[in-house]
């Protein structure tokens, strides 16, 4: 006869019993595993479709800011290359001596005029496109115009996802500045054939038209491009510059 061993039946369902939560343990782990390879994989794919959408619109806001300046110089030309403050100080005449202070432009005040145009409605469009404040510094060399635009710190997020950036890049145009401070020179110096005209007259690109107390002045800009000529628009329209003098032979 066998004898039956008290101790190994014991063993047994004590091994079984270790065997199941040995298992149990290993599968809760595989399913924790997998739950958090799942998170990290959503995770990366959130942080490429950010990448994708960010360069995207920081191209989008870059193209944007060459017909920003455009239209900063349109509104410069337009408004004799006075800025809005001025202009609401009733700075109106090239010639205008009583406000000569206030209305006194040279080169410097020009291009700061320029930028203020084009900070102010540059960070228009920013604000519109969820973007952040930008700085603008304008440098001049050889009849060209470099705008260096900035923002620190500009916030992308999307779900759990968040990048910030320092978005700063540059723009560079074929214009000459000195055109303003050239007519602004001869303005005060007057312009004898305009004073005596009684109707319409065009000097070279220059065209003046006389009221009764005011000279009116349109000088014709010649086109210019946007960035390197082969790769950029060239606009069909001129920047005209706008400018008003004094009469001093009052037409009778």
């Amino acid at each position: 006869m066998y004898k039956i061993n008290k101790k190994a039946l014991m063993f047994e369902p004590v091994l079984v019993l270790f065997v199941i939560i040995t298992l149990s343990a290993s599968l809760y782990n595989i399913l924790i595993s997998s739950g958090a390879t799942a998170d990290l994989g959503a995770s990366s794919l959130r942080i490429i479709e950010l990448d994708k959408e960010t360069k995207s619109q920081l191209e989008l806001i870059e193209q944007a800011s060459l017909y920003q300046i455009y239209n900063s110089i349109i509104k410069l030309a337009e408004n004799s290359g006075f800025n809005e403050a001025q202009l609401k100080e009733k700075c109106l005449l090239w010639d205008d001596f009583k406000l000569k202070e206030k209305c006194h432009l040279n080169k410097e005040k020009i291009r700061k005029n320029l930028k203020i145009y084009l900070q102010n409605s540059f960070n228009e469009y920013s604000k519109l496109q969820g973007l952040g404040l930008y700085n603008v510094e304008i440098k001049e060399e050889n009849n060209k115009l470099f705008f260096t635009f900035n923002s620190p710190n500009i916030v992308f997020k999307k779900e759990n996802v968040e990048f910030t950036i320092n978005h700063k890049f540059t723009k560079e145009i074929e214009y000459d500045l000195n055109i303003f401070t050239d007519l602004y020179l001869k303005a005060n110096k007057n312009f004898p054939d305009c004073e005596e005209a009684k109707q319409e007259i065009k000097i070279n690109n220059l065209i003046c038209k006389g009221e009764t107390l005011i000279l009116n002045f349109e000088y014709q800009q010649d086109k210019f491009y946007l960035g390197e000529k082969e790769k950029s628009l060239k606009y069909p329209i001129q920047p005209i510059i706008k400018f008003r003098t004094s009469r001093i032979l009052v037409q009778n």
